[in-house]
């Protein structure tokens, strides 16, 4: 007996998948290029503190306050585990575009069991990490960082596409 797929007897279906799958990648690109945007930011108010970035709206909206803190490397933590001079004390958004370039690989590899529940975990750990580093944003920091709360959106949209998926 040859089994069908309920995509073969529903073709309605394969389309909706084909489309949350498209809006997925497509948020991971948007995440992307908030990430490598947010590195640029920070490579260059460290290269020249003087230089003050679109997202410096006030002093309680500023993303350079929050990208510049102790927080903005190793999420804050490497750095007081390992030392701040440790290799895998990067900034922040370098761990986001490693991130966002992983998901897409794994969105668009032959769909396997163990691809689907990577990319959950993955999901379900940056949005765990989006909520520390919004409840430091708010709490220690103080600053209102519209590029860090993109970022924040971002990984909330993908977790709900997890479900679309």
């Amino acid at each position: 007996l040859q089994q069908c797929k309920i995509s073969d007897q529903f073709p309605a279906v394969m389309k909706f998948n084909r489309f949350y799958n498209k809006c997925f990648i497509f948020t991971c690109l948007l995440g992307l290029i908030i990430s490598i945007y947010a590195l640029f930011l920070e490579t260059i108010k460290e290269a020249k503190p003087s230089y003050v970035p679109f997202c410096d709206v006030s002093e309680t909206i500023s993303c350079s306050k929050a990208l510049m803190s102790r927080w903005s490397r190793g999420f804050g933590i490497v750095g007081t585990l390992l030392g701040e001079k440790h290799f895998l004390n990067l900034r922040n958004p370098v761990y986001g575009i490693f991130f966002y370039i992983t998901l897409i690989l794994l969105k668009i590899t032959k769909k396997r069991r163990w691809t689907k529940k990577v990319i959950f975990y993955l999901v379900v750990v940056s949005n765990i990490g989006s909520l520390y580093l919004a409840y430091l944003l708010y709490a220690v920091i103080y600053s209102l960082c519209l590029v860090c709360i993109s970022i924040y959106v971002v990984n909330f949209c993908l977790l709900i596409l997890l479900r679309a998926c």
